[in-house]
């Protein structure tokens, strides 16, 4: 299966944000929730997977088999060439690796499903999977192109231009305003992430 997700996580057209963060009882209790949240749905010819990452390194990922079977599960996630196992539990593998501090961290995987190894990689931002999966603010209708030609998408609350040359590989990247036309990108800066 090939799949390129761009959507994947254009990370961080950083337009200078930073949260602080003081974990209190509260927000333990939230990370709990986040566990259960939904996950990033990755679609595969043999089947699904389910992720959750969460900002503190959690990893949690539910599989699904094509054939609705329940297989045996193992694996590893390797991150900075670090290998981390993972740890069956019912239809689910977990895992902890280190809290995401990059502006997209590359989270590579191997897992066995019954007797088929899948491998793939996720490109997750500091606030993990929850963060790509909020509902933004700023929304375009799918399939809306931009005044180069490109797709046009939401990144946080930034409309952006997205244009892949094939031939030389070369990604541009335009911020728009409301009405699709560019606006001076000034210090953002972004960070494409790619899977295949």
């Amino acid at each position: 299966m090939r799949s390129l997700w761009i959507g994947a996580w254009l990370a961080g057209v950083s337009l200078a944000l930073a949260t602080g963060c003081n974990r209190d009882k509260g927000q333990e209790e939230s990370g709990a929730a986040d566990a259960q949240a939904a996950g990033l749905v990755e679609e595969r010819d043999e089947g699904k997977l389910e992720w959750v990452v969460q900002s503190g390194g959690q990893v949690r990922v539910k599989v699904t088999a094509g054939e609705g079977a329940a297989p045996a599960l193992s694996g590893a996630l390797m991150l900075d060439g670090q290998s981390f196992p993972l740890t069956a539990d019912g239809a689910s593998l977990t895992a902890t690796i280190p809290a995401l501090t990059a502006e997209l961290t590359t989270i590579a995987y191997s897992l066995k499903v019954g007797e088929a190894v899948w491998d793939g990689s996720l490109h997750v931002p500091p606030g993990g999977t929850k963060e790509l999966l909020d509902v933004p603010a700023v929304t375009v209708a799918e399939g809306t192109r931009g005044p180069h030609g490109g797709a046009v998408d939401v990144v946080g609350d930034q409309r952006v231009e997205v244009l892949v040359d094939e031939k030389t590989g070369e990604v541009r990247v335009y911020l728009l305003d409301e009405k699709l036309q560019p606006i001076p990108v000034g210090d953002a800066n972004a960070v494409a992430g790619f899977a295949q």
